[in-house]
């Protein structure tokens, strides 16, 4: 799926490039900092049963952490972690 597809679908949020992030509202930001950056979680009701941190290293991602439903995902250095587990 190349970046023009990424656009046309909804409800989508996108990072590519060196810092590029388009948000659900289709407005589009451009972060160089090397901080830790919310992606995506949910908002409503008091438990976060989503999120997608993500932490970049000049123009790659250095690291992406995912949790659902209190099971946290780490990609980092080419390996997927699930629980800690490869």
């Amino acid at each position: 799926m190349n970046v023009k597809e990424l656009y046309k679908m909804q409800n989508t949020r996108n990072t590519w490039g060196n810092g590029a992030v388009r948000s659900y509202q289709d407005t589009f930001y451009h972060f160089t900092s090397t901080c830790n950056y919310m992606l995506s979680r949910q908002c409503d009701g008091t438990a976060e049963d989503f999120s997608v941190e993500i932490r970049r290293s000049n123009s790659t991602l250095e690291h992406i952490l995912i949790q659902i439903e209190g099971v946290l995902i780490s990609v980092f250095n080419g390996a997927i972690r699930v629980k800690d587990a490869l």
